[in-house]
């Protein structure tokens, strides 16, 4: 609803902010203020569809205040508030303890300190914590502190839960145990959430520290909007359409290629569908995944098969496509790594390489040619719900024979 003026040969909207902090009795204890210029080129409505992020900064001793916001437009005068409590721990006392998980859109590594920069990342947010079919994956950022100085162990374990609406668990992710890097760590996680169906769920994060067993637990909400289980539940009761050109081979090829991508109820629902109900199921499942209907390109397809066509034209050995290697699955699903370390031709280990994914929370995969056929197979990931195992190395050494 921002006001437009037209600048020359560009569209110009000014969002002023004022926030106001009192403490619970209505005493002043600071302001700040902030000018958000918004320019477009044309008005095309497509600033409309977006939101606009803003963060600021303010020191605050422990205790519990009130933020009240208020929203200018500077065109049109329009004026908008909303009043905030606000309740600042104290993290200096004694015992372990964990911030305020925020959850965002996106994670990855900042070297220029832009608005969102923290302890070397940017952490893009998501205000309305909404995830699903257009955001499949959810980014969880906190700091942990007071950890305990390392003594025999050294190490703290970090466990994540997905809970339900009655807090009861839902879905358990893969414990990690790390080394203390010193008193205070960030804890970073990328979670696909695709395969949860419509609701609100919690994200329980648990750190344990390992020497002083101490426990910190957080919570947070946040909600699931799967479209695709909603259309295709409309397609499934639809009345037969007319038969396309599309051949039952080439349609079962369509529907077996985007397996990685599909949930466990989008598959359960395309069994029972017939061939005109798995055709419109298609149609629906791509159109809903477009980033920017707006435009005649389907940016989400044309970077599913840009992938898709790189496992195969990299990954394929014999009658095995790319894409149905396990490389090819792991790429498909999380897109090329931030670097490989290829290890071939080491004395007394099986030909392994380590993908290492730096924007996606230091998440890796390793994968090894077990058999010596050149087909890699996953045998360790940090990814939630992929194949994990510490011990790997000591799957893949062997003696060569004398």
């Amino acid at each position: 609803q921002l006001s437009f003026v037209k600048k020359e040969n560009q569209y110009l909207a000014v969002l002023q902010i004022l926030g106001e902090i009192t403490d619970i009795s209505g005493g002043f204890v600071d302001s700040l203020r902030s000018t958000i210029p918004v320019v477009l080129d044309s008005l095309s409505g497509k600033f409309q569809k977006n939101s606009l992020f803003h963060n600021f900064g303010i020191y605050l001793t422990p205790g519990n205040y009130w933020l009240e916001l208020t929203l200018e437009d500077y065109n049109s005068h329009r004026k908008g508030r909303k009043k905030i409590p606000l309740s600042v721990p104290d993290f200096a006392k004694p015992g372990l303890n964990i911030s305020e998980m925020q959850l965002a859109a996106r994670i990855i590594s900042d070297t220029t300190k832009s608005q969102f920069y923290k302890n070397g990342i940017q952490v893009i947010p998501n205000p309305l914590r909404l995830y699903g079919t257009h955001l499949p994956m959810l980014y969880s950022y906190a700091e942990i502190y007071n950890l305990s100085p390392a003594k025999n162990r050294k190490t703290y374990r970090v466990s994540y839960a997905i809970l339900d609406s009655n807090h009861s668990v839902f879905e358990k992710l893969t414990d990690q145990v790390l080394k203390k890097p010193g008193r205070t760590v960030l804890e970073a996680r990328a979670i696909n959430v695709v395969g949860l169906p419509t609701g609100i769920f919690y994200l329980q994060l648990t750190v344990k520290d390992l020497d002083s067993e101490s426990k910190a637990v957080r919570l947070k909400s946040f909600r699931v909007e799967n479209l695709s289980q909603e259309i295709a539940r409309r397609e499934k009761q639809a009345a037969p359409s007319k038969p396309t050109k599309l051949s039952q081979v080439n349609l079962n090829k369509a529907i077996e290629q985007i397996q990685y991508i599909l949930t466990r109820s989008e598959k359960k629902i395309l069994k029972k569908l017939d061939r005109a109900g798995k055709i419109r199921f298609l149609v629906n499942f791509w159109r809903l995944k477009d980033p920017n209907p707006e435009t005649k390109v389907n940016e989400f397809q044309q970077e599913f098969y840009k992938r898709f066509n790189y496992a195969n034209q990299h990954f394929g050995r014999y009658k095995l496509e790319g894409w149905q290697t396990d490389r090819g699955r792991i790429l498909i699903l999380y897109g090329p790594p931030d670097e490989i370390e290829r290890h071939q031709y080491e004395l007394d280990y099986k030909p392994y390489e380590i993908w290492h994914y730096y924007k996606l929370g230091g998440r890796l995969c390793v994968f090894s040619d077990l058999d010596g056929m050149g087909i890699y197979t996953l045998i360790h990931s940090t990814f939630d719900g992929e194949f994990h195992d510490r011990e790997w190395k000591d799957r893949i050494y062997f003696m060569p024979t004398k």
